[in-house]
């Protein structure tokens, strides 16, 4: 499946999906030249995202927080802007341009010794031991080729054990395994391949950002970055330091707003927004957004929620997805060690990796979730209606099946082979007249599925008369096909006749 991986983008997720939430949609542009203004940053009570090139931008707000919460607009270079948001229509805004003061440079310099002091407490206000995590986990992934009329709609619920190393090493790896999983695809495809290719069990890694140690939160690396002081705020009841941060690119790169406790100067959450980002040779990120919440627990900060938001391209295709990691236990004493074997690896995840488990698990595993739903810690997105059409399904009808037929029922293999025997040691007689070269043979082979992972294998050595003698073998095996470790390298046992 990795040689014909489709990722794609039916419709653009929004963050939130129940009727109570709705969504402000307005463009920022300079007061003076009416330009525009790339990146700035919109909040709204906690909430955070940011202005395209075209300076526009969309934030999902609940309804019932309007009476005592303002939309906030701030942009490097300009007058922050405080104001009641249209929900009715799209609002323009218009920043002013700042005039640089003494006082102002004064506060960019306290934005940086702020950050400075937040990193240095790493070490102080994370975990100085590794420990165990379980979340639960919801991925969506949705994808769109408008040229072809193909579209295809992937959900997986999740409940995934983390081994989280000390944040006093940064050097070690954050280990994931799956505990257990359910899911629902819908396409309007032949096949479901283009949601074969799903990443996001390793939630974690990807997005624990202190852990790591990414460029705005690295010491060495903080002069290719602005950072401005935005706010001192109440979250989550703990007064909170609002620095927001972009990276020194001409076009791309990242750009966000950090939350720093002010009393421990432990970093509580992180917004970050990183734009054309390539990850793949052939897959293109426009967009990738991230939203990572620390939860505190006897005095040490931990992984609490996470949100990551996808949005690119792969050649004709768009895809989205959006991920949901939130953290239901945390062990500090168990010794459990992930199995190897069980250590999900990176770009080794598809919804093919699947837990069963009993009907008592499952009607658990149901409850979990619409507890999660119903507290609207989770996101809920329909399933899209998608519209067959004759014409097009039976043009791909015949491509897929010409791609079964070389890439999945089929096998050939060439390759060069020493023979298991000397062939001088049975030829006496002729012994003088030939060479060593006759123990050598090019291989050629085919293999045949006949059910699931059992394979018919035909090989067929020849050396072609070089060196004296014309030899040939074929051999017939049954195979069987299993992966080790999970990571796709197929492995065989057969036995030859």
């Amino acid at each position: 499946m990795k040689n014909f991986i489709l990722l794609v983008l039916f419709v653009v997720l929004t963050n939130f999906a129940k009727a109570q939430y709705i969504i402000i949609v307005g463009k920022v542009i300079a007061f003076d030249s009416n330009k525009p203004l790339e990146k700035a940053t919109i909040t709204f009570k906690g909430n955070s995202t940011f202005t395209n090139e075209e300076g526009e931008f969309k934030i999902g707000i609940n309804k019932n927080d309007l009476i005592e919460n303002d939309l906030k607009i701030s942009c490097i270079g300009f007058n922050s802007l405080t104001v009641k948001p249209n929900i009715k229509i799209t609002q323009t805004y218009k920043l002013q341009p700042k005039i640089i003061l003494l006082e102002e440079v004064k506060i960019r310099d306290e934005s940086m010794t702020i950050i400075k002091k937040a990193i240095l407490k790493i070490p102080k206000n994370y975990p100085k031991k590794e420990f165990l995590l379980e979340g639960f986990l919801r991925i969506y992934h949705l994808s769109n080729n408008s040229s072809k009329k193909q579209s295809s709609y992937f959900k997986n619920d999740a409940i995934i054990k983390v081994e989280h190393p000390s944040y006093n090493s940064s050097n070690s790896t954050i280990k994931t395994m799956l505990v257990k999983n359910q899911y629902i695809t819908k396409s309007n495809l032949i096949t479901e391949d283009s949601v074969r290719r799903v990443n996001g069990y390793r939630i974690v890694n990807d997005a624990d950002l202190v852990f790591y140690k990414r460029d705005f939160l690295d010491l060495t690396k903080l002069k290719n970055f602005t950072f401005s002081y935005l706010d001192e705020i109440v979250y989550k009841d703990r007064g909170t330091y609002l620095i927001s941060f972009k990276e020194s690119k001409i076009k791309g790169g990242s750009i966000g707003i950090i939350y720093i406790d002010v009393n421990s100067y432990a970093i509580v959450k992180i917004d970050i927004q990183e734009f054309e980002v390539n990850k793949f040779p052939s897959s293109k990120l426009d967009l990738e957004s991230k939203q990572i919440e620390y939860k505190l627990i006897n005095n040490k900060w931990f992984i609490d929620e996470i949100k990551i938001n996808l949005n690119g391209n792969h050649g004709d295709i768009n895809f989205s997805s959006l991920k949901e990691f939130k953290a239901l236990a945390i062990d500090t004493i168990s010794t459990f060690k992930i199995p190897y074997p069980e250590v999900i690896q990176d770009l080794s995840e598809t919804i093919k990796i699947n837990k069963n488990i009993t009907k008592v698990e499952k009607d658990e595993f149901n409850k979990l979730v619409a507890s999660l739903e119903e507290k609207e810690k989770i996101t809920i997105l329909s399933i899209p209606n998608f519209r067959q059409d004759s014409t097009i399904t039976i043009k791909n009808s015949v491509a897929h099946r010409i791609s079964i037929l070389l890439l999945d029922r089929y096998r050939f293999n060439a390759q060069l082979n020493k023979l298991p025997y000397n062939i001088s040691g049975f030829q006496t007689i002729v012994n003088a007249n030939i060479s060593p070269i006759n123990n050598y043979a090019l291989s050629l082979g085919m293999q045949l599925k006949l059910y699931k992972s059992v394979y018919f294998g035909w090989d067929n050595f020849r050396n072609y008369g070089i060196g004296g003698i014309n030899n040939k073998i074929s051999t017939y095996s049954l195979n069987y096909n299993f992966e080790f470790n999970k990571k796709g390298h197929p492995m065989f046992l057969n036995s030859s006749f």
